[in-house]
């Protein structure tokens, strides 16, 4: 299982994401924005960036490590903290360093 890199992400910004918030809610998802921070590359060369992923329902789930799903970038694990949400989304952050 490997996680996917920033240029994987942006190549799929517009496809769905199946994360399983638990064991009866599979959450059809997007990302929202990918945001690459100004610090000090890596060891490896990498900048820091995030992705937000906004899920189209008002029910927030806790910070925590989910189960991802995407078609071509297969299965993997993210820890996610809910950041933002209204009556209609809520906004999913992952920060890779």
């Amino acid at each position: 299982m490997n996680i996917p890199s920033r240029q994987q992400f942006e190549q799929h910004q517009q496809d769905e994401f199946v994360i399983q918030f638990n064991a009866m809610a599979n959450g059809s998802c997007r990302i929202q924005e990918i945001t690459v921070s100004n610090g000090t590359p890596n060891a490896l060369g990498e900048k820091q960036f995030s992705v937000v992923f906004s899920h189209p329902e008002p029910v927030v789930y806790e910070q925590g490590v989910y189960p991802v799903r995407h078609k071509q970038l297969g299965d993997f694990d993210l820890f996610l903290v809910p950041i933002f949400g209204d009556d209609n989304q809520v906004h999913y952050e992952a920060v890779f360093s």
